[in-house]
């Protein structure tokens, strides 16, 4: 499963357990669950972030989402739009907004370590895969296999 760079492992288990915490089931009363892909809300969300996903700054399948959930008390309006890449989305409407927040204003130094661990498992399987007669771990010096 793909997921968003900066979350990490135990965050992914808590988003797609059976019954993850914080789940919306409902789109916002006034509006409807097709609010957000009309073509005005889409032109409206790349245009206030500049085509990048305002969480991980990815640009990969940018859809509209609300800036201020509503959950959280943001208003349905169109000027309340920004970009989040098809990740994101996912993984915060699985955590919910609250949660979501959570994950989002953790340290930097946590999302530098998620990052680095995911690059490390990235480097193995690459290794891995190119030279399938050694073992990873011999062909990546000692300090990064462990």
């Amino acid at each position: 499963r793909k997921v968003p760079w900066f979350v990490p492992p135990s965050v992914v288990k808590e988003a797609f357990a059976e019954r993850p915490v914080g789940l919306r089931k409902k789109p916002p009363p006034s509006q409807g669950p097709g609010f957000v892909n009309s073509k005005v809300a889409i032109e409206q969300a790349q245009e206030k972030s500049g085509g990048r996903c305002m969480y991980c700054g990815g640009s990969w399948k940018l859809t509209p989402r609300y800036f201020w959930p509503y959950e959280l008390g943001g208003t349905e309006l169109v000027s309340n739009l920004c970009g989040a890449c098809e990740l994101c989305n996912e993984m915060a409407d699985a955590l919910g907004p609250r949660r979501w927040g959570e994950v989002l204003s953790a340290k930097p130094e946590e999302a530098a370590e998620v990052w680095w661990e995911a690059q490390k498992k990235a480097n193995m399987e690459t290794a891995s895969f190119l030279n399938p007669k050694k073992s990873a771990s011999r062909l990546i010096p000692h300090d990064l296999a462990s």
